[in-house]
Formats: C-alpha cells, sequence, structure tokens
C-alpha cells in the first residue's frame, strides 16, 4: 500500500505544502524576547575582541585586493606576452590565504588566473558575510560605530599594503620574497583574528525557527536598499583604481600620482569610524543618503580636475565619503531586520547581489573609458549610479519611515 493512502488528502497537502515552504528557507535558532533582550549586551570584552579580530580580517582580505594596483606594473610587464588586459579584471580578487603564496610562483596565465582569480577571490568571499554578522551579535545601539570600526580596516589595509608592497618590490627583497613575506604577515593577522573572534552566547532558552528567504523581497524597503546595493558598487569602484592613471596621463609627475591611492584610502578610514558616530542620532538609513549623494558629487567633479592640488583634494574627499558609505550600508540593511535572526539573511543576500556588480564595475569603467581615455564616459557613468543609489535609498526610507512612526531611520 502507498503512503498517500495512510494520510487523508488535507493532511497530504499540508505535508507537501510544510516540505515546499522548508526547501526555500533557512533554519536558525530563535531567543524568547526576554533572553535576546540579554543576548545584545553593548560589546563587553567579548565584543570588542571580536571587532579587533574581524578589523584584522578586513585589513588583510579587501584591503589587501584593493591594493592591487601595486602588482599590475610588474605583472604586465613579466607576462605581458601571456597576460593582455589585466586592468580590466575584477577589483576583488587577490587576497590572504595560500593562495598569495601561489602568487609567488606564478610565471603563466592559467597561474595568475587560479591565484589572483578563483583562489583568493573565494577566500575573501567566504569570510566576509559571516565576520560582519558576529559583530552584529554583539552590539545594537553601538552597531553602526562597530561596522564602521570593521569597515575601517580595509581601508587600513588598502592604505598599506600598497607602500609594502611597493617597498619589496623594488628593493633587494623583490618580487617574489616580497609576495611570500606578505602573505606571511597576512597568516600571522588571520591565525590572530581566529583567535579573538567570539560568537554571542546563546541563551538557553532557544527556539528552531524558518527564515523564509523569498519573503524578505515582499519588503519594498529591503528591495529598493538591494538595488542601491548594486548600483553603488557600481559607482564607487572607478575613483580608486583610475585615479593614479588619470594623474600620470594629466601630467602629473609619477611618483607623487602613486600616493594618491593611499591618500584616498587613508581618508576612507575616517570616513568609516567618525560618520558612523552619528547613527543613532541621524539614522543610517538618512546618513546613507547623504553618502551616496555626496560620492555621486565628487565623481562629477573630478572631471575638472587637472592639478596636483585638485587631486589630492579629491582623494581626500572621496576617499572619506565613500568610505562612511561603505560602514552605514552594513548597518542599514541589518536595521530592515524584524528580528536579530533576519541579520545574517539579509546582509547575505543583498551583499551577494550586490557583489556581481562589484565584479563588473571596474571592467565597465574600463570598456566606457576606451584606449583613446574618454575620461567623460566613466565619470558619468559612475556618478549616475550614485545618484541613484541615493534615490533607490531614499525611496528605501520612505516605507521604513511609514512603517516605524519616526523620521531618524
Amino acid at each position: 500500500m502507498s503512503y498517500k493512502s495512510y494520510v487523508s488528502s488535507n493532511e497530504l497537502s499540508s505535508i507537501e505544502e510544510d516540505t515546499e515552504k522548508r526547501s526555500s528557507t533557512v533554519e536558525v535558532e530563535r531567543n524568547s524576547p526576554e533572553d535576546e533582550t540579554k543576548g545584545m549586551a553593548e560589546g563587553g570584552t567579548r565584543g570588542w575582541l571580536t571587532i579587533a579580530g574581524v578589523f584584522l580580517i578586513q585589513f588583510s582580505t579587501f584591503g589587501y585586493n584593493i591594493s592591487f594596483g601595486a602588482y599590475q606594473g610588474l605583472l604586465c610587464q613579466v607576462l605581458s606576452d601571456k597576460i593582455l588586459n589585466l586592468s580590466n579584471r575584477p577589483p576583488y580578487d587577490d587576497s590572504w590565504d595560500p593562495a598569495s603564496f601561489i602568487i609567488s610562483q606564478e610565471n603563466q596565465w592559467y597561474q595568475v588566473f587560479l591565484s589572483h582569480g578563483i583562489g583568493t577571490g573565494l577566500a575573501s568571499g567566504i569570510v566576509y558575510i559571516p565576520t560582519l554578522a558576529v559583530v552584529s551579535h554583539h552590539f545594537k545601539n553601538l552597531r553602526a560605530l562597530a561596522m564602521g570600526i570593521v569597515a575601517a580596516g580595509t581601508a587600513a589595509g588598502a592604505a598599506v599594503h600598497p607602500i609594502i608592497l611597493n617597498h619589496f618590490f623594488h628593493s633587494k627583497i623583490g618580487f617574489h620574497n616580497g609576495v611570500r613575506i606578505s602573505a606571511g604577515i597576512n597568516t600571522v593577522c588571520f591565525i590572530l583574528a581566529n583567535l579573538m573572534m567570539r560568537t554571542n552566547p546563546s541563551p538557553k532558552t532557544t527556539t528552531k525557527v524558518n527564515v523564509p528567504l523569498m519573503s524578505l523581497f515582499r519588503d519594498p524597503a529591503y528591495n529598493f536598499m538591494v538595488f542601491a546595493s548594486i548600483l553603488s558598487n557600481f559607482a564607487m569602484f572607478f575613483p580608486g583604481f583610475f585615479i593614479q592613471l588619470s594623474a600620470v596621463l594629466r601630467g602629473i609627475d609619477r611618483g607623487t600620482a602613486f600616493y594618491y591611492i593611499s591618500m584616498l584610502n587613508g581618508t576612507s578610514v575616517l570616513g568609516r569610524t567618525l560618520v558612523p558616530l552619528l547613527g543613532p542620532k541621524v539614522g543610517v538609513i538618512n546618513l546613507n543618503i547623504i553618502c551616496a549623494s555626496g560620492i555621486g558629487i565628487c565623481i562629477f567633479c573630478l572631471s575638472a580636475v587637472n592639478s596636483t592640488t585638485g587631486y589630492i583634494l579629491f582623494a581626500v574627499f572621496f576617499g572619506f565619503i565613500s568610505g562612511a558609505n561603505v560602514a552605514i550600508v552594513a548597518p542599514a540593511v541589518a536595521s530592515l531586520s524584524e528580528r536579530v535572526e533576519e541579520i545574517g539573511a539579509r546582509m547575505g543576500v543583498a551583499f551577494a547581489l550586490s557583489g556581481f556588480a562589484a565584479l563588473f564595475a571596474t571592467p565597465v569603467s574600463g570598456a566606457l573609458l576606451t584606449a583613446d581615455y574618454h575620461w567623460d564616459r566613466p565619470i558619468i557613468f559612475s556618478g549616475t549610479c550614485a545618484i541613484a543609489s541615493a534615490a533607490a535609498v531614499l525611496a528605501a526610507r520612505f516605507f521604513v519611515v511609514k512603517r516605524v512612526g519616526s523620521h531618524r531611520v
């Protein structure tokens, strides 16, 4: 006798419907309201050590990724007959871990692809969302500040790594040993980070709950925030990857132009740490609108920059406002969660989708620039994406204000 003969049609329908729902949900542990409040202590020793650990991870992954300009010149010279266009590679493709040691041995195209592209790209992506989520478990009112400190790790790494790498590459240490030493430094950072990071201890009273992934997209505010994140990624990477080339082609001394990237990323540290302090008073979504608009204005101003002073001012202002935007996006997305269990799911889906924009942003800018260097095209494209991102966050704000009844969101 078949299984279906033992149950009524209504029971069978209920079982099938429950099975279908479970296939599109994520099962998490939900604390009772009282225990959830107890578990959301503001920091403590465990929380601040976790921030320090995640800071080191960001320093050694995405901070290292943005430093790719230090590799580009040498790789193009050594592998020029095998690598046709490294400048149009995805922005987040090299990092720490064993892949960095592989880089030191590469002399063929497939080795560059495996190390810079597959190995280190996966390493960076795998650790990104879990480290952001674990910080959210330790903070609520100070979550924006915590995220800002974490995001500053990327900017700090992007300011320090280019100087270290160029010093290694152009000294007696050389390229191969320089990469090995750099990979060793990053590995030590990861070991320390894993020793410092801890999840927030789960209260004893917990129940299993499901977070339906598709239900996230029934929230119009969340949809607009995801769309804004995608547009923001299309906008932000153009200046950081092309400011040095732009300066050199416009007659700025090459030695001076190199430090524009470090200036931009150095001031980004201030934006990532100072602006989130305003989150509790102004609201993270409100700050996101201001920062996205500021990015668009700065990018449009780049078309008028043609002097050393101009590039320094651009690097300082754009670095600060873009760093603030990066730090604000994560807590802005997290603020849409009705329960703490949703934070990881909301952030994971949002950053996975916006990650595709980061993958194509730099190649699109390079294609618009062309070999004839039409700077107005990528400037208009990136600036427009930034302004559109601000508009999308503004639309999300409308729904959030309507839901919570407050303009400080």
